[in-house]
């Protein structure tokens, strides 16, 4: 996996390439606030139809979630949990980026 600055992933989130999309790191072409971190990561993936793209983590498997150790290497201390639930009650990834750079 490709090492990912705090600023490189807010920049990404503000940057407009990223459809917004909620309950899934990826699915189809659109992203959660942490799939756009896994995407900027280089996490390899498969897609598995509804489920949308299962990330490799070598430790494990997901489609939903990243690990806290990821944030801690990138100094953002907030649990990614926290992030989803942001991401997936209808907040914009321009104002989840605001509070990464702001808060975290």
């Amino acid at each position: 996996m490709k090492t990912v600055t705090k600023a490189e992933w807010i920049d990404a989130l503000k940057s407009g390439k990223y459809k917004q999309g909620e309950g899934r790191l990826r699915r189809d072409d659109r992203f959660c606030c942490l799939g756009v971190l896994c995407d900027l990561m280089e996490v390899p993936y498969t897609l598995n139809g509804d489920d949308g793209a299962v990330y490799d983590f070598g430790n494990r498997l997901s489609t939903t979630m990243i690990s806290g150790s990821i944030l801690d290497q990138m100094g953002v201390r907030i649990k990614p949990a926290s992030l989803a639930k942001m991401n997936d009650s209808g907040y914009q990834f321009e104002g989840i980026a605001k509070y990464l750079d702001r808060h975290c």
